[in-house]
């Protein structure tokens, strides 16, 4: 829509530099006279009139031709009147000759004459949506819409109609007509009446198309003035050479537009593709970081266990080491009380070597009872001797087992120690875990918001390489419409003839050469038909005789 107001807005602003038609689309042959003048070299003004029906259809024609200098006019008339003078023209073929010597202002004469004019109109009517005839529109209320179709007429000479331009006007009474719309034209209210101007320009084809809302209608004639579209502004050539220059200005300028926002689409299909790849890596470090919290968090429960357990390896490891040291310390007074023992076991024999002495000697007494007296004494010196050296000997691995025991407590201390050295160490590495993990948590918290935070993103400006392309779209048509109103402003400017190009008369296209050409075309108007006073005087008589004959038949 902004791209179609852009072209009509250059296209307007082109033919208002470019184009000059008359100052008015006169409706008498006067105007072409003010407006021509008597150029040198031409005889005369020529106003075409034709009547034209309700549907567009040609109903007559006729020619008002203003002659200059010697009265000699062509053309092929079915009548001929002279409008300034009370002469009367010799014909002869298409050749017309007026008497008159001299006539101030110039020779006014009408001819009437049928022929092909250069333009076609299709007029219709429609009413509530149906068709309608116009003169079934007189007193008419509801939904108006009006069509007018021009056309060139390809059965005219083509000299005639090259170049011509229509303009089409329709008035409405804004007493009896209201929400009037008329697309693609002028609309101007001035008082009671609503003036609807419509141009159709050289060589084209156009529709007016006009609605309202009417009630108890009528409406003036449609009035069709066609003229020569003129190029008449000074310096033109170079109005339309700036003109190009402008437009190709416009289109350097779109194109590198197209061309950095191209580099704009690229840029950002690289980012989002980078967004993409870090959004995925983001996703897939969120996932490690989560299951690296699990593991540590179950590495954390494990560590626990194992702590409490060298706690209680530490409680047991204590009842150890006093155990070995009680058995340390009880072997060394069992120890201290064998020796003693041992040492009055040693004294005990060496006191008792006369007594082992005697006993020998009274072993071999006659008497049994001596002899056995001294066998026994012999035999408990004996066991003492053996006595003592068995506790010698215990004596000896006893203090052993004590010196092991000693020497086992005291290794065992220093394991106890290292026991204890290692629960101290589990506490402190527990309490590092934590904090550790702790750190873990926070850092997989902010990789997940993170990653988050990056999809988010990238969801965001995933979509913008293909909102730029629209853009690119957008710049292309734009950038072509400048192209299409360039060369529509061109073609237009083409359908226009310079102003020096002599217009082409409608009456005798190949001998005529008129200063001025124009056409005057008019439709009736729909109005209610004026009644004169003799059929008022008769309608009048036949209604009474109508109630007359009415009454009658009651009596």
């Amino acid at each position: 829509m902004k791209l179609n107001r852009l072209l009509s807005a250059a296209l307007a602003l082109a033919l208002c530099l470019l184009l000059t038609a008359p100052s008015a689309m006169a409706s008498g042959e006067g105007s072409a006279v003010a407006s021509c003048g008597t150029p040198s070299g031409t005889s005369k003004n020529e106003t075409v009139y034709a009547m034209l029906n309700s549907d567009g259809s040609v109903d007559r024609i006729y020619v008002v031709n203003q002659l200059f200098g010697e009265y000699i006019d062509y053309g092929t008339y079915t009548d001929i009147k002279n409008l300034s003078t009370k002469s009367v023209p010799t014909v002869e073929g298409d050749k017309i000759t007026f008497p008159d010597e001299y006539v101030e202002g110039g020779l006014y004469y009408q001819g009437t004459m049928t022929g092909e004019l250069p333009l076609t109109f299709d007029i219709d009517y429609t009413l509530g949506g149906k068709p309608v005839s116009a003169e079934s529109l007189v007193g008419a209320a509801g939904r108006l819409q009006l069509s007018i179709t021009a056309s060139p007429n390809e059965k005219c000479d083509s000299a005639v109609r090259e170049g011509l331009m229509a303009q089409i006007t329709v008035q409405l009474d804004t007493r009896c007509a209201e929400n009037i719309s008329a697309p693609d034209a002028t609309v101007v209210t001035v008082g009671k009446t609503a003036t609807i101007n419509y141009i159709v320009l050289p060589g084209e084809s156009g529709t007016l198309t006009v609605t309202a809302d009417v009630w108890d209608f009528h409406m003036n004639a449609i009035t069709i003035t066609l003229l020569k579209g003129t190029i008449s502004a000074s310096g033109i050539d170079e109005k339309l050479d700036e003109f190009d220059d402008g437009f190709d200005d416009m289109l350097s300028g779109a194109n590198d537009m197209v061309d950095g926002t191209t580099e704009l689409k690229d840029g950002m299909s690289s980012l989002v593709d980078g967004m993409g790849s870090l959004s995925s890596g983001l996703g897939k470090l969120n996932t490690g970081g989560k299951t690296l919290v699990r593991g540590m968090s179950e590495y954390g429960d494990k560590l626990d266990s194992y702590l409490a357990g060298v706690e209680g390896l530490v409680q047991t490891s204590e009842g150890i080491q006093s155990g070995l040291s009680g058995l340390s310390e009880n072997g060394t007074a069992i120890a201290k009380g064998i020796s003693e023992i041992s040492a009055n076991l040693s004294g005990l024999s060496e006191g008792s070597a006369q007594l082992k002495a005697l006993a020998s000697a009274l072993a071999g007494s006659a008497d049994p009872n001596v002899a056995a007296l001294a066998g026994g004494v012999l035999q408990t010196l004996d066991a003492v001797e053996g006595l003592a050296d068995g506790l010698k000997t215990a004596s000896a691995g006893l203090n052993s087992y004590v010196s092991g025991m000693a020497q086992a407590a005291a290794e065992y201390g220093k394991f106890h120690a290292g026991l204890q050295e290692l629960a101290a160490g589990g506490t402190q590495l527990g309490g590092a875990y934590d904090e550790i993990l702790s750190g873990v948590k926070d850092y997989a918290g902010g990789v997940s918001k993170s990653a988050a935070s990056t999809k988010k993103l990238y969801n965001a400006v995933k979509t913008l390489p293909d909102d730029i392309q629209s853009l690119i779209d957008g710049q292309i048509k734009f950038r072509d419409g400048i192209a299409d109103a360039r060369d529509e402003i061109n073609k237009t400017v083409n359908l226009f003839v310079p102003d020096d190009e002599p217009p082409v008369s409608f009456a005798s296209p190949q001998k005529n050469r008129p200063a001025s050409v124009q056409y005057i075309l008019t439709t009736p108007a729909i109005e209610k038909k004026k009644v004169s006073a003799a059929q008022q005087a008769e309608e009048a008589a036949a209604s009474e005789n109508f109630f007359t004959r009415l009454a009658d038949l009651f009596k």
